[in-house]
């Protein structure tokens, strides 16, 4: 991740999402807690292989072993053209300020397929130095079948990793 403020020193922090609400806390707090003044910071986006038909599908089939390259900040509106969730006027708004104010190189990365297996494949291409991911809070039944991500990214990567679990509604 090499751009104009990148650094020997800088460290490479990936946050990794979905779109939901839990994936977005991650991304806000790993930026205000973890990441630090001149960081490489990748928001690493994995979406579900099998989702639609059209353009999105292709895309999917084309980036799903690699990801796709690294996208620029400035260019994270093109995102939308993934169909991916959660890219909000609002959030690339704050995203820009806290890349200017923190003096950090902000990229995202696109894989589809499972998020378990991704976030793993991703983390050791690029070198991570830290992962944060957010946590679902799925339920004993739920974690039976289908199994927690962030409970496998811990166990498979040779990286430190933090899980970020949503405050609970008081």
């Amino acid at each position: 991740m090499a751009g104009a403020h990148a650094d020997l020193h800088a460290r490479k922090i990936m946050i990794a999402m979905d779109g939901g609400p839990e994936s977005w806390y991650a991304v806000k707090w790993g930026i205000e807690n973890v990441v630090r003044f001149g960081d490489n910071v990748l928001i690493l986006y994995v979406g579900p292989k099998e989702e639609e038909t059209g353009d999105y599908s292709a895309k999917a089939l084309m980036w799903e072993k690699g990801g796709t390259p690294f996208i620029p900040l400035m260019e994270f509106g093109s995102l939308a053209s993934f169909g991916l969730k959660g890219f909000t006027p609002e959030l690339l708004a704050e995203l820009e300020q806290l890349s200017k104010d923190l003096k950090l190189t902000i990229f995202a990365q696109v894989y589809f397929g499972n998020a378990k297996e991704k976030i793993v494949t991703a983390a050791e291409q690029n070198g991570t130095d830290l992962i944060v991911i957010g946590h679902r809070g799925l339920g004993k039944f739920q974690r039976l079948f289908s199994g927690s991500v962030s409970a496998h990214v811990v166990e498979e990567t040779d990286c430190p990793v933090v899980v970020v679990k949503l405050p609970r509604e008081k």
